[in-house]
């Protein structure tokens, strides 16, 4: 079912924007990426375990990638399929070039974390929801979902009872 409002606006403005956000975010994604979000992402893995890892909202899989490049295997979701047909293909000239370990597999899925129906096949499938996920990253998805339920709802079900969530959104101000 195509989602219509302020959600199907959402998602049609990044599966209109998908090509050029990909070319700005490129392999190392852009200074804002580099110098606020690593490393806070950094700091909250330390210490974690390095095992399984759930990236909502992936865009161009710039975190999919550096999770598996920590020692995660990823699952990379996004809601736009123009955006995960990017992932896609970044990660797999990633694989081909030795960047990534291919031990350390990136899977990509169709999400939209404000479809209750898409959440619903999603947690319904055993294969990956396996043993949850140690980890569950939204790095600036967060700001583009309108109700908050449907993700909140499907928490328990993602993260291991040991796991933690990173929902990251800076604000800069002058």
């Amino acid at each position: 079912m195509e989602q219509t409002g302020i959600e199907g606006q959402a998602l049609a403005a990044w599966e209109n924007h998908a090509r050029s956000w990909d070319s700005t975010m490129g392999d190392d994604g852009n200074d804002y990426f580099s110098v606020l979000e690593l490393p806070a992402l950094k700091r909250m893995i330390s210490g974690q375990k390095r095992n399984r890892a759930l990236d909502l909202a992936t865009g161009n899989g710039l975190v999919a990638r550096w999770l598996a490049e920590e020692g995660f295997s990823v699952v990379a979701t996004d809601g736009a399929r123009a955006m995960l047909e990017h992932a896609k293909a970044r990660t797999t000239l990633w694989y081909e070039e030795g960047r990534l370990d291919k031990e350390r597999k990136i899977s990509f899925e169709l999400l939209d974390v404000t479809n209750k129906d898409h959440w619903a096949q999603f947690t319904s499938s055993d294969n990956l929801l396996k043993d949850g996920f140690d980890v569950v990253v939204m790095n600036m998805g967060i700001m583009d979902v309108h109700d908050l339920e449907p993700l909140a709802a499907s928490l328990t079900s993602l993260l291991k009872q040991d796991g933690w969530l990173a929902l990251l959104l800076f604000e800069l101000s002058k």
